[in-house]
Order: structure tokens, then sequence, then C-alpha cells
């Protein structure tokens, strides 16, 4: 399998992801079967989900919850708005669940944008992944797979790792329960997630800081072409929280987790 990183320039404002995507596959052509791997930030620039700080203005609530995390009010309010539950958390973070994903601050970022400004996770990664995986299948006649990627954290573990918030095109998700391990022992609960493994493999070398590479390809990558809606595909790599093996065991979580009108919700 190779990964290559895929170098831009510095982008800053709104532009056209379609034809950015055709000038990048001008220079540097795909084949069937293989991954493009796209960082959720320069999605998100494109959609024009970047926004001046001093234009968020803090309610009492975010004001609040600033206080208590030791984080910049407006940060604070932007967090509220693209949450969709904000859980807690410790000093400067604020953990929180976005589409079904444990990440913090609901997506929003002050990383690798211009001072003064924060970007907020894209506008239906699933639909976007669907959309950038159909113009390249039109314009180039192949049959690719998609990953919109940003960067997570696993529970006590230090540091963060790729992970796929939005797919198409392939099975990001193998379900191998009921498979035969070396011994003959069958597999009761393991699936392989291939969406989130590509991910972290294109973030190593799509960096975090200064490399400017926020698109990597993958070729020989181990994935079954899909033609099944992205919707779909992206929604097998979440599962409901009583099945999670970390919020299953969390004694605060219960119904009112499940209530759309709770915004802040505290886990002990």
């Amino acid at each position: 399998m190779l990964v290559e990183p895929i170098k831009t320039d510095i982008i800053t404002s709104k532009f056209d992801l379609y034809e950015f995507i055709d000038h990048i596959l001008n220079n540097k052509a795909m084949k069937e079967g293989d991954v493009m791997v796209i960082a959720s930030k320069i999605i998100s620039i494109a959609q024009g989900r970047m926004k001046p700080i001093n234009e968020i203005h803090p309610t009492e609530m975010a004001y609040a919850l600033a206080n208590e995390y030791q984080i910049d009010p407006h940060m604070a309010q932007a967090v509220l708005e693209e949450a969709d539950i904000v859980m807690g958390g410790v000093p400067r973070v604020i953990t929180s669940l976005k589409n079904g994903i444990l990440v913090a601050f609901g997506g929003v970022d002050r990383s690798n944008v211009p001072e003064g400004y924060l970007v907020s996770w894209p506008v239906d990664p699933a639909g976007t992944a669907q959309s950038i995986h159909d113009h390249i299948h039109q314009s180039k006649g192949i049959h690719v797979g998609v990953i919109i990627s940003d960067s997570q954290v696993v529970p006590l573990r230090a540091g963060t790792y790729g992970v796929a918030i939005g797919i198409a095109g392939f099975l990001g998700m193998i379900d191998q329960i009921g498979y035969e391990d070396l011994f003959g022992k069958k597999m009761v609960v393991t699936r392989w997630n291939i969406a989130d493994n590509l991910a972290s493999a294109a973030n190593l070398v799509m960096g975090e800081t200064t490399e400017c590479s926020p698109i990597a390809f993958i070729s020989d990558a181990p994935i079954e072409l899909s033609d099944r809606p992205a919707n779909h595909l992206t929604a097998m790599l979440t599962m409901e929280p009583s099945e999670c093996m970390i919020f299953g065991c969390l004694k605060s979580w219960g119904s009112d987790f499940d209530n759309p009108s709770i915004e802040i919700s505290q886990i002990s």
C-alpha cells in the first residue's frame, strides 16, 4: 500500500472544490480502486465555513462554559452552535459528540486558519464525499474511494489519529464476526474499521501543522468498492452509545442523552 501526500498552496478563502480537485487530478493521476483522503478543513473552507471570531456573540451559557473549561467565550459559543451534545471536558478542551463521533470542540478548530478566524466541520460530510466520488467517476471514468478525514483522540491514549467523518465508494467497515482466528475460534465482536485506518495512514503524511498537504492518495489499499449510498457507508462507522464499551459503562449515560433538546450534559 502506498500513501502519497499532495501539496497545495495555502488556501484561506472560499473556492470551487471541484475545480480544485480537477487541477490536482490533472497533475496526479488516480486509477480504479485508489482512495482519495481529503482533510475536512479544506472542505469546510470551500463551503465557506470559516468565520471571524469577532462575529460570534457569546451567550450567557457560552460564558459559563468558557469559565469552567478555561477557553475563549467566542470559541465556547461556536461549540454550542456546532456540537450535537456537549458532554463536559477538561481545562482547555471541551468534549462533545458531532455526527455520532466523539470529538473535541464539536469539530470547531482555530488551527491552520488565519489569526482571528475559526472553522467548523463541513456540512454533510457523507454527502460531500459522495459528490466528490461522483465527480471523479464522471470526469475520469473510474471508481475510487473517498474519505473526508479529521483528527480525533482515543480515550486514555495521548495524541491524535485520523478519523473518517464521511466516506463514499467503498466499504469502510468489514464485519468479521463469525470469522475464525489462527486457532479456529470464532470472532464474537470484531469489526475492522478500514476507513479510520486509512484516514490514520493518510494523517501521517498529511500532517497537522505546516505540511500544506490537505489531500493524500492511497493506492493498493485493501478495500472493496461499493455503490451503496455514502450516508449508509458512513453510518456503518458509528455505533449506538449503549453498544460502546466506554459509553455503555458510564452510569450517567442514559435516556436524557437521546433527547435532542438537551444541549449540555455532564458525564461522570
